[in-house]
């Protein structure tokens, strides 16, 4: 026992020093993007599951696993070179660094998808008997922290994929904060689509001028989001 203890401890404080290692390298480098993301979920997913007592046998339950297949068939469109699409469950994350240069231009073609990503979604997921998507976009940071392209390797058989560290929910502050807004509980209990506010006044993308930007929620901590879209399902 005491053996083993000691092995605990002398790992925690190796894993310590790496990591205050790896911040202080990244605080010295260029190791800092800016970047924006979308966290986007199912409407009622956890809360009907509740409701069954997570029954995998259940009419709900089923249909909560037609709506993640669903909302997988909506996140395959967003895959190319410039976007990072993550799943997670009945949630989705899309996200794009914003370069120097042309950052106007990429924050404009990243909105553009998410608009037409989330009425895509919305209606989907009223197709297969959901109610709906709320999405939330939020700007921020994110560290190149290593290992985080995906998939890594084990040593003992390289072709095997033992660690999944996908960069846009990795020390991403966007991905952070858009989750902490979705999940605020101060947000519409209806399909709907929030933009960070600062988003929009920075970069005046033209997209906004199909947008409603009459009703925005102050969101504690994290501060203003215009409600862009709402969607009847």
């Amino acid at each position: 026992m005491r053996n083993y203890t000691e092995k605990v401890l002398s790992q925690a404080s190796t894993n310590a020093k790496n990591a205050e290692e790896i911040v202080s390298r990244l605080e010295k480098s260029e190791g800092t993007l800016e970047t924006i993301a979308l966290w986007m979920d199912l409407l009622g997913f956890r809360a009907h599951l509740d409701e069954e007592n997570w029954d995998l046998r259940s009419e709900i339950t089923h249909l909560g696993m037609k709506r993640i297949a669903a909302l997988h068939e909506v996140g395959l469109l967003a895959m190319n070179k410039r976007y990072e699409v993550v799943q997670l469950n009945d949630a989705i994350v899309i996200s794009q660094d914003v370069p120097e240069e042309a950052a106007s231009k990429a924050v404009e073609d990243f909105l553009a998808l998410v608009d037409y990503h989330f009425e895509v979604a919305a209606l989907t997921d009223k197709m297969v008997g959901g109610c709906g998507v709320r999405g939330v976009v939020a700007k921020g940071f994110r560290y190149n922290l290593r290992g985080n392209l995906g998939w890594v390797s084990t040593k003992i058989d390289p072709k095997c994929p033992s660690f999944f560290c996908p960069r846009p929910v990795m020390m991403n502050t966007a991905f952070a904060r858009a989750y902490g807004v979705e999940s605020s509980q101060e947000l519409k209990e209806e399909s709907s689509l929030y933009i960070e506010k600062g988003i929009i006044l920075d970069y005046r993308p033209s997209i906004m001028e199909t947008w409603t930007l009459e009703k925005t929620a102050a969101i504690s901590n994290f501060g203003d989001f215009f409600l862009v879209r709402e969607e009847e399902v």
